[in-house]
């Protein structure tokens, strides 16, 4: 995982919500689903993403 993706991860504390806007591939939600048990959702505008 990235280095800045996995400095805000460790900011996030199990099984809460996150909402991710511009989360580009979602990489970081669905770690946080999987690891830390997050409701987490993403946005993001570009349609290249």
């Amino acid at each position: 995982m990235r280095v800045d993706l996995r400095l805000i991860s460790d900011m996030i504390q199990p099984n809460t919500r996150v909402l991710d806007i511009g989360c580009g591939d979602g990489m970081l939600i669905g770690y946080l689903f999987r690891t830390k048990g997050c409701d987490a959702r993403g946005i993001e505008i570009d349609m290249a993403e």
